[in-house]
């Protein structure tokens, strides 16, 4: 076992914050778009006002800077599942930005593959890092993990892709939260070649 020590509250309070400004970020998006109907709509779909567009973009850059911050921490937690969890959540974060900002023209093909790509590496993740907490023992954050894949895939089978995306996001921020928080509080250092934790 490696003798160098991590110190992982760093990474997790910074997830804290790209938690809580995603989280208003997006509320905000929302509440700005009268025309905005949940079910129908996609998150992609919000007509933000020319006025607002620097602030949206501003904490959405924010928030992605420090989740991908975030996730060279859970990278460095182990070589198994956490790591792979972190790189599965900055390729995530990429495709992201690419489809937050239009960078390909919306309503095309390749629109919808980058957008199904953003959930495809974030939920799977979430799966790695369920598998991760695990393995630590971790029940809490495991269930937290399988609870949020378990509701996002029920309102994406039964109701429509629109609202999955939505609910998806919204357990993204949960379990994001809560691995962060744990990051933060529940591992204080740990060994680089064993991770340990509370």
């Amino acid at each position: 076992m490696s003798e160098e020590k991590i110190n992982l509250a760093p990474f997790g309070i910074a997830g804290m914050v790209a938690a809580f400004v995603f989280a208003i970020n997006t509320v905000i998006a929302i509440c700005a778009d009268p025309n905005w109907v949940f079910g129908q709509d996609a998150l992609i779909d919000l007509n933000i006002s020319d006025d607002l567009k620097p602030v949206i973009g501003a904490g959405f850059i924010i928030s992605v800077v420090l989740t991908l911050f975030t996730a060279a921490g859970s990278a460095l937690k182990s070589k198994g599942p956490a790591f792979w969890s972190g790189v599965f959540l900055v390729v995530g974060m990429i495709c992201s930005v690419a489809s937050m900002f239009k960078i390909l023209e919306v309503g095309t093909p390749e629109q919808a593959v980058l957008n199904a790509m953003v959930f495809i590496f974030i939920f799977s993740a979430i799966i790695a890092g369920a598998v991760a907490e695990y393995q630590k023992g971790r029940s809490i954050n495991a269930a937290v993990a399988a609870f949020a894949i378990f509701v996002f895939l029920i309102v994406l089978s039964t109701y429509s892709v629109e609202a999955g995306t939505v609910v998806g996001i919204i357990m993204y921020i949960i379990w994001f939260a809560v691995e962060s928080v744990t990051m933060a509080f529940c591992s204080d250092k740990v060994y680089k070649d064993d991770a340990e934790s509370c």
